[in-house]
């Protein structure tokens, strides 16, 4: 239950950086993910199946109001940088990261578009937040209600 709440609490946050931005021509959000496992991870496809759940339950249904791009580069580090390329020159509303190198990928790739992330040890450490009261930038930290 604690997992499928902080899930809850991570599509939340994703859908109010969906509203926050401006309306796009014909309505569908585009949220990408940047998972920290391989596509064959069963925990990874658990948490990207609770994630896609939360959004659900929040109004937000793949091909009808939002499309969800994924991307699975497990551990990779090069495969990561790539996945982080390919999803920020899609220019989605929001991205998902849901490891410490996932994050930073992404953070080298974009200073504007909104991230949130989790399981990161040390966000404040590694440079992703000022700090997790107060995230400041296009990063926000779901450990805290983790």
């Amino acid at each position: 239950m604690r997992r499928r709440s902080f899930f809850g609490f991570l599509g939340g946050v994703a859908t109010c950086s969906l509203a926050a931005r401006a309306e796009q021509p014909g309505g569908a959000r585009r949220v990408a993910a940047l998972m920290g496992y391989s596509e064959s991870d069963p925990y990874g496809q658990a948490r990207f199946k609770s994630f896609v759940q939360s959004l659900q339950e929040l109004g937000w249904t793949e091909g009808r109001n939002a499309h969800i791009e994924v991307r699975w580069p497990g551990a990779d580090f090069e495969r990561i940088q790539k996945a982080a390329k390919e999803l920020v020159t899609w220019q989605p509303d929001v991205i998902v990261t849901t490891s410490t190198p996932a994050t930073a990928a992404v953070q080298r790739e974009s200073a504007t578009l909104p991230i949130v992330f989790t399981n990161v040890s040390d966000p404040v450490g590694e440079g992703f937040v000022s700090s997790l009261g107060s995230p400041g930038g296009n990063i926000m930290s779901c450990t805290r209600f983790g």
